[in-house]
Order: C-alpha cells, then sequence, then structure tokens
C-alpha cells in the first residue's frame, strides 16, 4: 500500500488579510466573471447559425457541476465548476 503525497497548504501564521484588500479581491473576481461571461455570449452568438442534420445548435454552452469548495494557489471557497462532459462544439 502507497502512502498518500497529498499534502495539506497552511497559510503562514504571520499573514493578515485587511478587508480592503479582500473588497479588492471579491471585486477583481466579479470583473473577471462578467468579461468571461460576456466573451462566451459573443461567442456563442457568433456560431449561432450553425446547425446539426438533427436541427441542433452546433456550438452550446456547457453546464455548471453544483458549487463546491475548492482552493487555488491565492485562495480558496466556493465555486461553480463547468460540466466537463457536456462540452457540444462539432464546428
Amino acid at each position: 500500500m502507497r502512502k498518500s503525497s497529498v499534502v495539506e497548504l497552511k497559510k503562514p501564521e504571520g499573514s493578515s488579510r485587511d478587508v480592503l484588500t479582500e473588497i479588492m479581491r471579491e471585486g477583481a473576481r466579479k470583473m473577471l466573471t462578467l468579461a468571461l461571461e460576456a466573451e462566451v455570449e459573443s461567442f456563442l452568438q457568433q456560431y449561432q447559425h450553425l446547425i446539426t442534420a438533427h436541427g441542433h445548435r452546433q456550438v452550446v454552452r456547457n453546464g455548471f457541476l453544483p458549487e463546491r469548495e475548492i482552493q487555488t494557489w491565492c485562495s480558496h471557497g466556493r465555486r461553480k465548476a463547468v460540466h466537463p462532459g457536456r462540452s457540444r462544439c462539432y464546428c
């Protein structure tokens, strides 16, 4: 049986997060989310005329999995995850 190689990352004791930094981070996250949503919508609009032989759109948006707790290199929290198995881009 192998030993687990998973290492739990801990926040350094000396780091402190002030309220202003948290507000700026949350604002940056929201701006990125809105920009990406707008880009996806633009892309879907561009290819909405492509239809399969069965009458379905060829380029569609992936679904989302339920929110779950994730940790990235810079933060952790609840995020929506893109569903990996629902990609239907046939162009």
